[in-house]
């Protein structure tokens, strides 16, 4: 990308990040609109994903679902541009951390833990709403994008200006956690992102498909024993995100192989059965399939 047009889009975007949400979410509406119908940025991806995923309804249903997810995307964008203006105070009122004395007994303690989500809501307002509740001890691990632009944007502008802590590429954190084993952290994961094809170690039927998944949270947890609370988001009513903790086990080690990773993988695909219209649908997260020889962990 030429420097000069870098320079304008982070311009554009510093302009429209000082705009009041409340026009912010008109403009999302017409985002929606864009992505849906004149782009129809990746709609194919998005309705195999729904017709896989919940082969029992019907068309219509999907086709509903599909609607509203173009709807939370576009505002989870235009939300996400609004970070580099939104203050502290104001996140507060837009993330309620509903049972955070879940947690209380590890801060107590000063006994690092980790927590596990999905792609579910805006995971930016909520990295870093935990981060103000949790100042200094967090951990956020991430999956560099692709474009390099968009990827310096969201690590060195957004997330590290705006987030407290430390910010991690994934195929770092089993090292730097085990360097840094004496020190207190809390450590976020978004555990539902897609290996690469050499990543591959593990497949479970995950919303009725055969699924690769990573192993390193409960390969981290085990080898620590730290706790892992999984993390459910709500979304009430647009600009209110609610998130709720739930432990999933407070003695990882001694847990059987896989343990760990199973009921991560079923509490999340219990929430976006709940929830489908929160969950990324325009991730190609099937795109890898199973090959001869390898095996599926029921």
């Amino acid at each position: 990308m030429p420097h000069i047009l870098k320079k304008i889009i982070t311009g554009v975007l510093w302009l429209l990040s000082a705009l009041p949400l409340c026009l912010l979410y008109l403009l999302s509406r017409v985002v929606a609109l864009l992505l849906l119908h004149l782009l129809q940025y990746r709609k194919k991806v998005v309705m195999q994903n729904l017709q896989r995923a919940f082969p029992e309804k019907k068309p219509k249903t999907l086709r509903t679902i599909a609607r509203h997810f173009y709807y939370n995307l576009a505002d989870i964008i235009i939300e996400t541009v609004k970070l580099r203006h939104l203050s502290n105070t104001q996140l507060e009122k837009h993330v309620i951390l509903r049972n955070r004395e879940v947690l209380d007994p590890y801060f107590q303690a000063r006994r690092s833990f980790i927590i596990v989500t999905g792609h579910l809501g805006n995971w930016e307002w909520i990295g870093k709403r935990i981060s103000i509740a949790w100042p200094l001890d967090g951990i956020v691990l991430t999956k560099p994008l692709k474009d390099p632009f968009f990827e310096h944007y969201m690590t060195e502008i957004l997330r590290k200006s705006h987030i407290s802590g430390q910010i991690i590429p994934y195929k770092q954190a089993f090292r730097h956690l085990i360097r840094n084993k004496e020190h207190f952290s809390y450590t976020l994961i978004l555990g539902d992102q897609t290996p690469t094809r050499g990543e591959i170690q593990f497949w479970t039927p995950f919303l009725h498909q055969d699924t690769p998944f990573f192993t390193g949270t409960e390969k981290i947890a085990k080898t620590l024993n730290m706790p892992v609370v999984f993390m459910r988001v709500y979304h009430p009513h647009k600009g209110l995100y609610e998130v709720e903790f739930e432990v999933i086990t407070d003695n990882p080690t001694p847990t059987a192989e896989h343990d760990i990773t199973h009921t991560h993988i079923r509490m999340l695909e219990q929430h976006i059965q709940a929830y489908p219209e929160l969950w990324l649908w325009s991730h190609k997260r099937w795109k890898h399939k199973m090959r001869e020889g390898e095996k599926r962990s029921e």
